[in-house]
């Protein structure tokens, strides 16, 4: 028996699905975490992301510092975070100053 000729009720249908069939859920709308405009907050936010991966790099404890900014955490949160991480020795003055800057956050004074 040859294979020469399928019969049409063994011949494989390729019928996909269709994206239509399976709308996608409509997300809830999710109050922000901080209150500020359109994160104008975060407009620094992967540059500051990228030196802190450098001091990292550098063997800088600050990990959970980038992981608060990654998370989009309050400024007053990441003020805290920062000036934690400044008194815990990982980083100095300047680079304290420099990630103020870089947040657009108004660097508080213990």
């Amino acid at each position: 028996m040859g294979m020469e000729g399928t019969p049409k009720e063994l011949e494989h249908k390729e019928e996909g699905f269709k994206i239509k069939d399976f709308p996608m859920p409509k997300r809830p709308e999710v109050e922000s975490k901080h209150p500020l405009e359109e994160n104008k907050f975060w407009k620094n936010q992967q540059e500051c992301l990228a030196y802190l991966d450098e001091l990292m790099k550098q063997g800088r404890l600050v990990q959970w510092l980038r992981s608060d900014i990654a998370d989009g955490h309050t400024e007053d949160e990441i003020a805290q975070k920062i000036n934690d991480t400044k008194n815990s020795g990982q980083l100095d003055q300047e680079e304290v100053g420099k990630i103020f800057e870089m947040l657009g956050i108004k660097q508080k004074t213990p």
